[in-house]
């Protein structure tokens, strides 16, 4: 919440508690960027495709100069959503008698409930009044089998992205399809899921980390 829109009435300590609870929840949050804003302003990015644009050869001493070629760019407007945990009531007595942490009780359900809110329109929202989800914006890559996905289809998926941007790239997919994909196995009778090679590290598909997103 914007803070002239009231996000300063948020308790600090409670809204720090929120801010960690999610940040622990992972999803979509996990390997999004992540720009604070103290006023819920319309953010413009500027955007430019270059995949098909490349320089040319000339001539050791060329009459004429090289040729140009502009830059194209383009612009996505993000804007900003308030969403809401829904109040969640409790006593005065309650909170001055428990000896349990029920403000760190309640923030962690207020974290819940947001997490799964923002997390189901960043994922499927329309872009009309709510946010634009990822599957709304993607492009289809590849077709697969219902309830048949295979090795070959994950690599087909892979190689679908353009190289420069599938460096950094991370799956996502929902809990069953992690199932599926543990238990595919490559021509060498090995696992395409691997654990981390370290303590800590994440476990890979393909080698490409991934985050699980149910919706």
């Amino acid at each position: 919440m914007p803070d002239n829109a009231g996000g300063y009435t948020v308790p600090t300590t409670m809204a720090a508690k929120i801010e960690d609870a999610l940040k622990s929840m992972g999803g979509i949050r996990a390997i999004a960027d992540i720009i604070p804003t103290n006023t819920g302003e319309t953010m413009n990015f500027p955007t430019s495709n270059d995949i098909d644009e490349e320089g040319e050869q000339i001539d050791e001493n060329p009459a004429n100069d090289t040729s140009e070629k502009d830059i194209a760019f383009g612009n996505k407007a993000v804007k900003a959503y308030t969403f809401s945990s829904k109040a969640i009531p409790i006593s005065n007595q309650l909170l001055q008698d428990t000896k349990y942490d029920i403000v760190g009780h309640i923030a962690k359900k207020a974290a819940q409930r947001i997490f799964k809110i923002t997390q189901r329109k960043f994922t499927t929202g329309t872009g009309v009044d709510q946010p634009e989800g990822v599957l709304t914006a993607a492009t289809k890559g590849v077709d697969a089998a219902v309830n048949a996905i295979t090795s070959d289809d994950l690599l087909k998926l892979l190689h679908s992205v353009v190289s420069d941007y599938r460096i950094n790239g991370t799956w996502m997919f929902n809990d069953n399809t992690l199932l599926a994909i543990r238990l595919l196995k490559d021509n060498d009778g090995k696992s395409i899921w691997q654990d981390g090679l370290r303590v800590g590290e994440p476990a890979t598909i393909l080698g490409k980390p991934y985050v699980i997103n149910n919706y």
